[in-house]
């Protein structure tokens, strides 16, 4: 999906609507996989796993959330163009 959605963005005159709707399924899957994630650092944390793997599980929950308004932004840019 993010691929899809990097690759209608980079076109020279990209369809909002599309991008709209690739968004809307990146999100969802992004905010699902985020709670996986944060799920699992909250395991980690409670088996009093070490630093380097909650910071590990940490810097994934980052990675997402990242992407995620990275989509988010170049979207808006987009549609005010």
């Amino acid at each position: 999906m993010y691929t899809s959605f990097r690759a209608e963005q980079s076109k020279e005159s990209p369809d909002i609507i599309s991008l709209q709707v690739s968004h809307c399924y990146k999100t969802k899957r992004l905010m699902n996989e985020f709670n996986e994630l944060n799920q699992k650092l909250q395991i980690v944390i409670e088996a009093e796993e070490s630093e380097e793997a909650i910071g590990k599980e940490a810097q994934h929950a980052d990675e997402y959330a990242t992407k995620y308004h990275q989509t988010k932004i170049n979207l808006s840019i987009r549609a005010e163009e």
